[in-house]
């Protein structure tokens, strides 16, 4: 977990997959990737270099 500062935050997430088995770690990807997709924008981005 390279992009989380916080050691112990880190370690709980390590230490939480590690005590769980496949399946509630999928549904815990799921729920995450679900909530990114909810907060994200609508439509596709604006391709920075249109105008040239």
């Amino acid at each position: 977990m390279q992009l989380v500062r916080a050691p112990a935050v880190a370690e709980r997430v390590q230490a939480w997959a590690a005590r769980t088995g496949p399946v509630p770690q999928a549904v815990g990807l799921a729920g995450a990737l679900t909530v990114v997709d909810v907060l994200g924008p609508a439509g596709v981005a604006p391709f920075i270099y249109f105008g040239f």
